[in-house]
Formats: structure tokens, sequence, C-alpha cells
């Protein structure tokens, strides 16, 4: 019991350093073997102000683990944990996104073995005290077969690859690459949007390649958060499971963006509006003339028509009847508005 509490400890630390760049070391090594199961040796390591504020959160039992001194770059820490696990075909994905025998491909923070959302949360309490910044956090992965290519440090061997965490970018992914063939594959497709497509629901963006996405990521190009009080979906703003999969739930202009090994990239730009143009003119009846002014945030205006007539925005009515506005913008939302000028 004790041990498997001091590990969660662990993985709650290591999960706020790889989220939040703050606190502590860690280092993991993983053997991948060739039936694709992975034996973990992870060690972590805290200093002893860190040590004091882990004690100060969890409470004086999580320290009845013997501490084993060690020093690193100079500076001495105490090893929390030491943990040895075999993980069977199949469950190795905590800490690769893909693995198969062609190459293996993580996002970095799957090393830190994170579980779920509560540990993220604790490990973030203890943030919140002031640990300090990370000095280090590395991963040694044992292929089965040899890399042709990686953005770690191939050991002489052939076949061991060491990785800093600290180097990875958003959106880069750590990798090694066992098949040389794939080195030409220049081929992503996107499935669930069309490049400069505009769409009037949120959308399910699925990314295919026979290659390795050495990058993948979004950028929001223009955003209208307001447009989630149109969803009863759960799923708001960007999420992603895995990275090849990605979800859009915010109305917005998006680029997702990948880069394959060979460097080459591919890119799909789309629009997502969900909501109705905007006017200030009412169901209802004025006294006077009016200015019609009308506007579309996301896609844009794509008609507006008084009576059936094409008008633009700033068009005054001062003459008294019965009028019908219909707005309608680049992704098909449509607005009517019937108002009356006495």
């Amino acid at each position: 019991m004790k041990k498997n509490f001091l590990r969660h400890m662990g993985l709650c630390i290591l999960s706020a350093v790889m989220i939040f760049a703050s606190g502590c070391g860690a280092k993991v090594e993983l053997t991948v073997n060739k039936d694709l199961s992975v034996d973990e040796y992870s060690q972590y390591y805290l200093t002893e102000q860190e040590i004091a504020q882990l004690i100060n959160h969890f409470g004086p039992d999580v320290v009845e683990e013997p501490f084993h001194k060690v020093t690193i770059n100079g500076k001495q820490y105490s090893r929390v944990i030491q943990e040895k696990n075999h993980h069977k075909k199949g469950e190795a994905e905590q800490f690769f996104a893909e693995i198969n025998k062609k190459y293996i491909i993580s996002e970095g923070s799957a090393f830190a073995g994170m579980e779920d959302g509560t540990e993220i949360g604790e490990g973030n309490a203890l943030l919140q005290e002031g640990v300090p910044s990370i000095e280090f956090a590395d991963a040694v992965v044992e292929c089965p077969y040899p890399v042709y290519y990686t953005n770690g440090k191939v050991r002489q061997d052939g076949r061991t690859v060491d990785f800093d965490l600290r180097k990875l970018k958003e959106g880069e992914k750590f990798y090694a690459v066992f098949d040389k063939s794939l080195y030409d594959v220049d081929k992503v497709d996107f499935t669930g949007v069309k490049n400069n497509g505009i769409y009037n629901n949120f959308k399910k963006v699925a990314i295919k390649s026979k290659g390795v996405l050495t990058y993948v990521d979004y950028q929001e190009i223009k955003a209208d958060y307001s447009s989630n009080s149109n969803s009863n979906s759960e799923s708001m703003g960007v999420t992603t499971d895995g990275y090849k999969n990605w979800y859009f739930g915010t109305d917005g202009v998006y680029k997702l963006q990948t880069k394959l090994l060979n460097g080459k990239k591919k890119t799909v730009k789309f629009t997502i509006d969900t909501t109705k143009p905007k006017t200030n003119m009412k169901n209802k009846t004025y006294k006077k003339g009016v200015k019609i002014t009308f506007s579309d945030k996301i896609a844009g205006m794509k008609s507006a028509t008084l009576n059936g007539q094409k008008i633009k925005s700033g068009k005054k009515v001062n003459k008294a009847g019965s009028y019908k506005l219909v707005l309608t913008d680049k992704a098909g939302n449509t607005k009517k508005v019937s108002f009356k000028v006495k």
C-alpha cells in the first residue's frame, strides 16, 4: 500500500513537471520488446525543499519510504521512487501515442506516466506553493530494431535513444523510426473538412498518413467563444484524443498543421461558424425611419435582402410599410427579421 501510494505521489509530481514545466526531475527508461510489450524503469527526484512541500501537501506518512541521495548536474536530489513495471502489448499507450514494428512516437508528456486529471490537479496544487523550475526530464528508449531516424540521440548500439523531454516544443513529437521507407512518405489526408471549407456545425477532423507525423498542432486564426452557448456538447473549444483526431467545438478560423519525417508540411484551413449574422433590427414597429446595420464575425456575410432586394449595411428606411430582412452568412446561417415603419 505504501509503495503504491508513493508511486501515485510521484506521478502527481511528475504530471506537474510535464504539464506545467515546474519542479523536480525524472528519468524514465523504457525497453520496447519485439512483441511490443514495454519494460519500464522510472526514477523520480526531488530536492529537500520539494520534499518539504510534498509532506506539507500530502502529510508526514509520505516520508516513511527511505530516500536515496544523488547528485545530478552538480545538484543534490533525493530519489523518491524507483519503479519497475512490465506493460503488455496494448498497455504501452500511456507512454507512446503510437507503437508498432515500424516506429514509436510519443508526445513527451506521456513519459510522465500521467493517468488521469485528478493526478494532474493534485500536482498543480504543489505548484501553487512555489515549486522551483524543472532541472531535468530524461527518457531513454531501447528499441527492438535499429533506429534510422529520430530527434533524440542514438547510442552506439544503434537501438537505444536518449531524449531530453524539456526540448519538446508545442505540437512536436519524440520519435524513433525503424523503417527507412517511411522517410519518402509525404501524403497526409484530412477527413471531416476540406481546405478553405466553411461549416455551420462543429467538426471532428481526423488525420491519416502512412508516414510519421513529427509535428501536429492547430493555429487559431480567429475565434468566437460566445458560440459555445450554441452547443449542448460537453466538448467545447479545441480538444484531441491522441494526436490524429481533433474536435473543434468553437466558432473560428483554424489551421491544422502537420509535419512529416522528411520535413514536408501539410495544412488544412477551415472555418466554423454556427452563429447567425447580427443586426440592430428587431421584430417590432418603429415610429420613425431606421438605419439597418448587420455583420457576421467569423464567416462573413454572403447576402442581405430587404423585401427581396439586395442591400448593404447602413441602409436607411424612411418610408412607412412592412419589411422583411433576410441575412445569410457564408456558412449558411440565416437571420430573418420582420418589422414595420410608421
